[in-house]
């Protein structure tokens, strides 16, 4: 007769497969004050005050971290994380100190007088296959370096700290001195951080901070000073990185440097100043292109060029496709607040940035070397623009507008690159109350400015009231728009449209649709903003009420210094959404604040969402997709955005997540981490001290696990059965 298996004998077999591989429990802190380790019953241990020293201790008192381990974890914190507190003073540097895996060094806990200088004689044979430093994180994971000096200074061979093919490491809070080519390096990996640090070469030191080969490195809050060469260097194949709220004063010869293959980088609110050369340089040379980078909302003050853009021939190697918006540049500059073309570029766009000084605010080259780059400057009004007053009728205006401003061809500006008073065509309403009967449809190269005039539906209008479709350098500029049946703003397939300073009340507030370059900026804005299948749009400085803004299947937008008031979601990034930049909003009341989320047919994947505020929600932060191998939130970063939220903070696993980076969020009181169905989102991590990851394991361990879980399967089947025959 067939045998029954008997189930109940396979439970202890398989409870023993999940114990095999327990959670990570090897958390230790560790205190040494002066050179002596203190222990925790008050005993002390003489161990040194060498890095030699040092590095024995953690070689002996650390466990090692195996790869299975390491991946196991789902939530780095002080339970997972090892910790060395430094007190007591300076340290010798004579050889490398090497930062194991999940490990942290605090030199800042207990005093702020602890560091660690070089030695007249350090070891000759470095650990580090790449430049010597004094405290290497080499092949490591999840390590951090908090608090105190590194002080690398009289050795031109040395770094003060070296971060080499490894990910998701943090210097925070660090005082870093060194006299060679770089300060603090970091090459190859992924998701670093370098934050509230001061960096000061004591003008021997070429570079500050350098970044070589990296991804989603995150560079703020630092004072960058005294470095003489690229004093922040964003080098080549650096890509979704985020450099903001840092400070770069009487550097060399660049405060920050873009170049080469960097892409997909933001700077964002850097102040720099007395830059001998340029106070940022967005430039490509030898490598190939620096390329869709948003430059945005840098201070730079009396260098000899405030920011310039350009590259060297041959053929693309330029800079291509970067968004250079609402920077300021002020004081001397000896050769021009702005450098459009330094030599080569390709489709830049300079919106809105401004200058108040007494040298040129623009400069460049070559115009024919410009190839599309775009300056527009469509606030400037011409004294000499056509006015009209008291207009009734959209359907009126329109007739207006074509008879006095026809259509223009793009063979007639293809080959201008400066777009301000001298060649748009500007035309000034006021003191009008419209009729919107009709869509009304704005040529190319036209600048709409109404004062005092608004356009009120004839009735439910269920068309838009403005359409900018298909048309290029066209701007609306005030007024107010009432269309609460339909759109007030149909932006379609444009390219370099601007609308600002506009009051709206409809539905849909403004709907773009494609294209690429448009602006919305000083909106008041009663309703959603939605983003669909566009790039490189910019949204800031908007009050939206009501509403939010919806960036779906959207590429490489940027969308800053908004306040976000009710709605259902405050900010929403969805579908494939990739490479959009998301930061410094203030939302609150709205149901969900910012919602990373696919739904339909693909990741939405490598979006920025940093430094957000969200009060008063239901939750502050979800993030997730619907369906595991299509729709999920994917290679995300998550960075210092703060919640305070009754249902929860930061919703990280809305069912499907892989490789989202959570770092240093700040939550109210309240729940901080969520998960909606832990089920289906097994391969989640978050936050530590200062690091958050949301993982998946790696191939070779599923494939590990698979392989052990069927084993166990098959041994706890053969001796079950063998019992039972028996």
């Amino acid at each position: 007769m067939p045998l029954e298996f008997p189930t109940s004998l396979l439970i202890p077999f398989l409870s023993f497969l999940f114990l095999a591989v327990p959670p990570l429990s090897h958390a230790l802190t560790v205190r040494v004050n002066s050179g002596y380790q203190i222990h925790p019953n008050g005993t002390q241990t003489w161990v040194g005050r060498t890095t030699s020293a040092l590095q024995g201790l953690i070689d002996t008192t650390y466990p090692t971290i195996t790869s299975a381990e390491r991946g196991s974890i789902t939530h780095f914190d002080s339970t997972n994380l090892r910790y060395l507190d430094l007190s007591g003073g300076e340290y010798e540097a004579d050889s490398e100190l090497r930062i194991p895996d999940l490990f942290v060094l605090r030199l800042g806990r207990y005093d702020d007088i602890t560091g660690i200088n070089i030695s007249s004689t350090p070891d000759p044979n470095p650990y580090l296959t790449s430049e010597p430093s004094l405290v290497s994180f080499q092949n490591v994971r999840y390590s951090a370096i908090v608090g105190g000096y590194i002080d690398a200074g009289g050795n031109e061979t040395w770094e003060a700290i070296n971060v080499y093919e490894s990910s998701f490491c943090v210097i925070s809070g660090v005082r870093a001195f060194a006299d060679g080519e770089n300060i603090i390096n970091i090459h190859k990996g992924t998701g670093h951080l370098v934050s509230d640090s001061f960096v000061d070469g004591r003008n021997k030191a070429g570079r500050c901070v350098w970044l070589l080969a990296t991804s989603n490195a995150m560079v703020f809050g630092n004072r960058i000073v005294r470095c003489y060469g690229h004093s922040l260097d964003v080098d080549a194949y650096v890509s979704r990185s985020f450099v903001g709220f840092n400070e770069l004063h009487y550097n060399g010869y660049q405060g920050i440097f873009l170049e080469e293959t960097a892409n997909r980088n933001v700077l964002f609110r850097n102040n720099i100043s007395h830059s001998t050369y340029s106070a940022i340089d967005v430039y490509a040379l030898v490598v190939g292109p620096v390329r869709d980078n948003v430059i945005a909302r840098n201070f730079v003050a009396d260098s000899k060029k405030g920011i310039t853009s350009g590259g060297h021939r041959p053929s693309g190697h330029w800079s291509e496709n970067n968004i250079f918006v609402a920077n300021e540049a002020r004081g001397e500059f000896s050769y021009g607040a702005y450098e459009v073309k330094h030599f080569d570029t390709n489709g830049d766009i300079w919106i809105r940035n401004t200058f108040d000084g007494e040298t040129d605010q623009w400069v460049g080259g070559d115009p024919e070397l410009w190839r599309k780059t775009t300056v527009f400057e469509y606030e400037l009004i011409p004294t000499g623009r056509t006015k009209i007053e008291d207009v009734k009728t959209s359907s009126a205006l329109q007739i207006f507008i074509e008879a006095n401003f026809p259509q223009v061809s793009k063979d007639s500006y293809k080959d201008a690159s400066f777009f301000n008073e001298d060649n748009l065509r500007h035309l000034l309403i006021s003191n009008s109350k419209i009729e919107a009967d009709e869509t009304l449809v704005l040529p190319s190269m036209f600048v709409l400015q109404l004062i005092n005039t608004s356009f009120v539906p004839t009735s439910a209008t269920n068309y838009p009231v403005f359409s900018l479709n298909n048309s290029t350098l066209t701007s609306v500029i005030g007024g107010e728009v009432n269309a609460p049946g339909g759109t007030a703003f149909s932006v379609s397939n444009s390219t370099s449209c601007f609308i600002t300073k506009v009051a709206v009340v409809s539905p849909l507030a403004v709907d773009i649709v494609g294209g690429r370059g448009i602006e919305l900026r000083n909106g008041n804005l009663t309703g959603i903003v939605r983003v669909k299948s566009s790039s490189n749009a910019i949204l800031y400085d908007n009050l939206i009420s009501e509403g939010g803004i919806d960036v779906v299947d959207a590429e490489g937008c940027a969308i800053f210094d908004n306040s976000v008031v009710g709605g259902n979601v405050g900010i929403a990034v969805r579908d494939t959404s990739n490479h959009n930049f998301v930061f410094s909003n203030n939302i609150s009341g709205s149901e969900v604040g910012i919602k990373v989320h696919s739904e339909t047919h693909g990741p939405v994947q490598r979006n920025l969402v940093g430094f957000n505020t969200l009060e008063q929600c239901g939750t502050g932060l979800e993030v997730g997709g619907v369906y595991w191998s299509v729709t999920r939130s994917e290679k995300n970063i998550f960075m210092r955005n703060t919640a305070k939220c009754r249902d929860g903070a930061f919703d990280y696993k809305k069912n499907h997540v892989w490789n989202d980076y959570w770092i240093g969020n700040l939550a109210g009181a309240g729940v901080k981490w969520k998960a909606n169905d832990p089920q289906k989102s097994s391969f989640v991590a978050v936050e530590s001290y200062c690091i958050a990851h949301c993982k998946s394991y790696s191939i070779a361990y599923a494939i590990a696990y698979a392989i052990a879980y069927a084993i166990a399967y098959a041994i706890a089947y053969a001796i079950a059965y063998a019992i039972a025959y028996c």
